[in-house]
């Protein structure tokens, strides 16, 4: 920066001064105004018929007169009585000026130098991902973990410094900044370091945040950064509370950028709550999954599909994440779920001669007893002493697809169940209600098999029971 020499007395280069800072400040980034608000408490203190006054800069964000922000570390609500700024005061006031802040509903023994009055999205923490630039000097004292002196906002915190590389003058490094005590700090806000004792200036930095991505979103800055975070998120679905302090801005703000990236594909939203990733990374995982499922289709065409523990076991995904995620191509009709099997869109299962032969003994239908069932325990332990490829699998697919049902303890042909909805369907139709003594009839039954039959009938909403009698359940309002 250029040396002015100045005089008080006789005024020589105050003008000059007056234009360089002008000139620099003109220069500055301009703050952002519609960033979640974040004003660092300095001082505090009562005012007869006032009550708790704080003040600092507004270092971003508007706060306006009834705005309900927050008290942090504390998460204290702080509701803006009034305004003012050098003495005059404003129902709204924006990001660079000196305020002093009306507060009610907190008393002043609550609050202290080092906290700050923030917007609902911010919360303190004491670990934050940071690039840290050592002074010339400092190298020398410098270790890969080292006790600080930290200084951010109004704060001042010790803490360890924790390098990710080597500390060199003039470089960033990353690092990690643990501190003893909680402070707010976002993407992007500045600190400085000192040694614990004596303080010897070690250097500066910023928190971390999300690299911008190179991607047609660049026009808006909002989306930029928001596409960043997802992005530098990875396979990990963010919600919207946290994607707005990770790119400082407001949620609201945050909501409305993420709508517009998935309407252009950029983004997608997986539920559950619901919560955005990259619509790059979600895409990658889906390419993944559908190629291991298509080996697994042709190494076991009997199976319905993969579950998700296989799945998850294979792509190494948590099982809870990947299910969201491609519960989203699924909704969209590029992936099948069937009865928790997951499957290519033109999978159809297809049992070998020796396995569907294997089936038909399994469940046979008397010709003299057309709804006589199979013992169900009695059918799992045949499938476990068969020795066929994937009968196991391939019995499952039999359930999954109904061409075998199971009823209480019994085990029935898919067929042998459509013909006993016909007969239920046809009766009531005809008659209107029916008894289990007139349905064991209808099928020439025991009690011991019809009331299963009558159970599973109910929970299926083919009927309903009122008092003794069944009607068909699309006859009730």
């Amino acid at each position: 920066m250029p040396i002015l020499p100045v005089s008080a007395l006789t005024g020589e280069n105050i003008d000059a001064l007056r234009r360089l800072l002008h000139r620099e400040l003109a220069e500055m980034p301009r703050r952002n105004y519609a960033a979640p608000v974040y004003l660092p408490v300095d001082r505090v203190f009562t005012l007869p018929g006032l009550g708790t006054i704080v003040t600092g800069t507004l270092m971003q964000g508007t706060i306006e007169t009834g705005d309900a922000l927050k008290l942090e570390p504390g998460g204290a609500l702080a509701q803006i009585r009034s305004i003012g700024v050098f003495g005059s005061v404003r129902n709204r006031v924006e990001a660079g000026s000196r305020v002093a802040l009306n507060l009610s509903g907190i008393d002043r023994r609550g609050i202290a130098r080092g906290q700050a009055i923030v917007g609902q999205e911010f919360s303190a923490a004491q670990s934050f991902g940071v690039r840290f630039t050592p002074l010339e000097g400092a190298t020398l004292l410098l270790r890969r973990r080292m006790p600080v002196r930290a200084y951010i906002g109004s704060a001042e915190v010790l803490g360890t410094l924790v390098a990710e590389e080597p500390l060199e003058f003039g470089r960033e490094a990353r690092a990690t900044l643990q501190l003893r005590e909680p402070v707010v700090a976002f993407p992007g806000v500045r600190f400085v370091l000192r040694r614990p004792s004596p303080m010897t200036l070690l250097g500066g930095g910023y928190v971390e945040g999300a690299d911008s991505p190179n991607t047609h979103a660049k026009e808006n800055p909002d989306e930029v950064v928001v596409l960043g975070v997802l992005n530098d998120r990875g396979l990990d679905a963010v919600e919207p509370a946290e994607i707005a302090v990770a790119a400082n801005l407001r949620e609201a703000a945050t909501r409305c950028t993420l709508e517009r990236l998935i309407e252009r594909g950029d983004a997608v939203a997986v539920s559950r709550p619901r919560a955005y990733m990259s619509a790059a990374v979600a895409s990658s995982l889906l390419v993944r999954a559908l190629a291991q499922l298509d080996r697994a289709h042709r190494d076991e065409p009997w199976a319905m599909g993969v579950t998700s523990i296989a799945l998850s076991r294979a792509l190494g995904v948590p099982e809870a994440l990947l299910v969201r995620v491609l519960g989203h191509f699924v909704e969209e009709g590029r992936l099948v779920n069937r009865g928790g099997y997951y499957a290519a869109p033109g999978h159809r299962p297809s049992l070998t001669a020796e396995q569907q032969a294997f089936f038909d003994n399994l469940v046979p239908v008397d010709e003299g007893h057309l709804f006589l069932p199979s013992s169900f325990a009695g059918a799992v332990a045949a499938v476990k002493l068969a020795h066929l490829t994937g009968i196991s699998k391939a019995f499952d697919t039999m359930l999954a697809r109904g061409a075998l049902v199971k009823v209480g303890e019994d085990l029935y042909r898919g067929s042998q169940i459509g013909s006993v909805r016909a007969r239920v369907e046809a009766h009531l139709n005809e008659n209107g209600r029916m008894t289990a003594a007139d349905f064991r009839d209808l099928l020439g039954t025991s009690r011991k098999y019809a009331v299963p039959l009558l159970e599973w009938l109910d929970a299926r909403g083919v009927t309903i029971r009122i008092d003794d009698y069944r009607t068909l359940r699309k006859t009730v309002p």
